[in-house]
Parts: C-alpha cells; sequence; structure tokens
C-alpha cells in the first residue's frame, strides 16, 4: 500500500453561516468546485479557461478566489475593513492556516474565520451571476455585499449578539471585544 505524504485538511465549519456557505469553503479548500480548470481536467468542453472575470489567467479555485485582480481588491479591502495587513499567500488553504495561528483570540478568529466564509461565498456568487445571471452585481458593490450579508447572517444566528450594524460596520473584530 502506498500512502502519500500529504496533511489532511482540516474540515472547518462556522455556526454563523449557512451551511451551503460551509460546504462551499470545505470544497474550495478541497479543489473541489466547478471552476473552468477544474471542469477541463473532468473533460467538459470549456470554451476558454481564462478567469471570468480577469480574462488573465487560467480559472482555477486559487486564482478565482484570491489571486484574481478582482479577487486581490476585495481582500485588501476586506482585510483594511477588519484593521489587519494582508496575509502575503498564494491561496486560500494558506489564508486559514494563517487563521489558525494568527495570534487573536477565540471570538475574533470565529469572526475571521465567518468573515472569510462570507468573502468567499460574495465572489463566487459574483462569478456565477456573471455566467447564468440575469442579476449584474456591480463589483462597486461587492464590499457593501459582504458588509451587509456578514451583519445579516452573524446578527441573526447569533444569540448573544450585541453589535449594532454601524458598529459592525466599523469593524467586524471589535464586536469581539464589546
Amino acid at each position: 500500500m502506498f500512502l502519500l505524504n500529504v496533511r489532511p485538511i482540516e474540515t472547518r465549519w462556522c455556526r454563523f453561516i449557512p451551511r451551503k456557505v460551509n460546504i462551499l469553503v470545505w470544497r474550495i479548500l478541497r479543489d473541489r468546485i466547478p471552476t473552468r480548470w477544474n471542469l477541463s481536467k473532468k473533460d467538459f468542453e470549456v470554451t476558454s479557461l481564462l478567469c471570468l472575470l480577469c480574462n488573465i489567467s487560467p480559472e482555477t479555485s486559487s486564482h478565482l478566489l484570491w489571486s484574481c485582480n478582482l479577487a486581490t481588491s476585495v481582500w485588501r479591502l476586506v482585510f483594511k475593513w477588519m484593521d489587519l495587513p494582508l496575509p502575503d499567500s498564494d491561496n486560500l488553504n494558506d489564508i486559514f492556516s494563517w487563521l489558525d495561528h494568527a495570534r487573536h483570540n477565540s471570538a475574533s478568529k470565529n469572526i475571521l474565520n465567518y468573515v472569510l466564509g462570507v468573502v468567499v461565498w460574495t465572489l463566487w456568487q459574483f462569478r456565477n451571476n456573471k455566467i447564468f445571471g440575469d442579476k449584474k452585481i456591480l463589483q462597486k458593490d461587492l464590499l457593501d455585499q459582504i458588509f451587509d450579508l456578514s451583519f445579516l447572517w452573524y446578527s441573526s444566528r447569533n444569540r448573544n449578539c450585541k453589535v449594532s450594524r454601524s458598529n459592525w460596520i466599523q469593524n467586524p473584530l471589535l464586536s469581539s471585544i464589546l
């Protein structure tokens, strides 16, 4: 029997986001989402392997959700919103690993994990709406959508939530110390 020397990917589950978002994050961390690259590897006919959002690089999950110019600009704004430096990384697995080793209290780590899930969901929905949707989401509205969706899910799924929307919009990590 041949065993690969591969570190197993930890299953992440965040109670503040819907199950479908947790499943999406789980699939992304295992590179199991239907990107153009993954579809081509399964012999699906794909008109182009290039990322639909930038038309520069192949649409892999890592590119689409982290290193694409659009994704990078969204991540930069999200980390700025949380008053954190953008981690130097090539992919989302590294970001979640960074989160595991970050020097934050457990409440802050939970919120960070949660916000990362919301960002991934929003970027994935933006990409899918660009392909399939009638409802066009504008790039400039992505950050507002992340603010709104993250507050909605957090406040409705957390019985102990005492943070106001205005405080959340200021910085969600502040709610972990209130």
